[in-house]
């Protein structure tokens, strides 16, 4: 019971700090730390799952750099949230290994229905997050402009931080999670890690 009350709190929290969804425009960013094994997961669903309530209508969430990973967390995902109402949700991104995201059929996200969302599990590696970028690029922008999006930076500690030797570069990742960010109109980054020192030691002021 005191797991419970505690995720349902601090995921309540968190998406009290996120952007609201109901304004046009927003960029919003935050980080979110806890042990090790502490229950980061069960945070993240809840939270994505209340933000989905709260209006936001595509949750993208960067899952580590591995085939296995990606699907272990898509595979969590659709059994904790998406399962519950799978009426109300499109899945750009599978739990198979090969399941991770491609261009759709149509190349572009589509408005999302009234009430339901749309989930992206993509692993951070440039050709995935390139192809969502296209992605947003060729969604007509009447559609992108209804898109409220989430992204949730798992281990953002992990391959996100620019680590580039000098201010005038950036790593490949990090550039790419840039890009998806200035690309949408309205977004909300969440990283969560247990292990902060990396991001929290970035410099806020970068010159790119």
């Amino acid at each position: 019971q005191g797991a419970v009350e505690s995720i349902d709190d601090t995921s309540s929290e968190v998406v009290s700090l996120l952007a609201n969804p109901a304004r046009e425009e927003f960029r919003c960013r935050g980080l979110v730390v806890g042990y090790v094994q502490s229950g980061k997961t069960a945070n993240m669903t809840a939270v994505i799952a209340k933000a989905v309530d709260a209006g936001y209508n595509l949750i993208v969430v960067l899952a580590g750099m591995t085939n296995k990973l990606r699907a272990q967390t898509q595979s969590r995902l659709e059994e904790d949230v998406v399962e519950r109402h799978r009426e109300r949700w499109q899945l750009y991104t599978t739990s198979d290994d090969d399941g991770d995201f491609i261009v759709p059929r149509n190349g572009s996200f589509v408005i999302p229905t009234e009430g339901g969302a749309q989930l992206a599990v993509i692993k951070k590696v440039a050709t995935r997050l390139n192809a969502f970028h296209n992605t947003i690029l060729r969604t007509p922008p009447v559609v992108r402009r209804k898109l409220k999006v989430l992204i949730i930076d798992d281990e953002c500690d992990q391959a996100s931080v620019n680590s580039a030797p000098d201010h005038y570069q950036m790593t490949t990742i990090n550039e790419a999670i840039r890009k998806l960010i200035r690309a949408l109109p309205a977004v909300s980054y969440v990283g969560y890690t247990a292990t902060p020192f990396a991001n929290v030691f970035s410099d806020p002021f970068p010159h790119n």
